[in-house]
């Protein structure tokens, strides 16, 4: 209903967001200052999206993380 609501609509505060698993929409935050725009969130990431990133800011190098791969413990894509 909320995306359908008049307010939502004349604010502009609807916006949609596409994802590696289809596209959904999202309302922005009530309150805006000095009109600046919504800030919308990112699309969730997809399974996997950021395991090489993740890892290696828990300290596994490259080589950890392709045997985690390779041993079914850890997905990337």
């Amino acid at each position: 209903q909320v995306f359908a609501g008049e307010q939502a609509r004349a604010l502009g505060a609807v916006q949609k967001l596409q994802s590696a698993v289809g596209d959904y929409r999202v309302v922005g935050p009530p309150v805006r200052f000095d009109l600046e725009a919504f800030p919308y969130p990112s699309p969730a990431p997809a399974l996997g999206e950021h395991t090489f990133q993740v890892l290696a800011e828990l300290g596994y190098d490259r080589a950890d993380v392709e045997r985690l791969l390779a041993e079914g413990v850890a997905i990337a894509s």
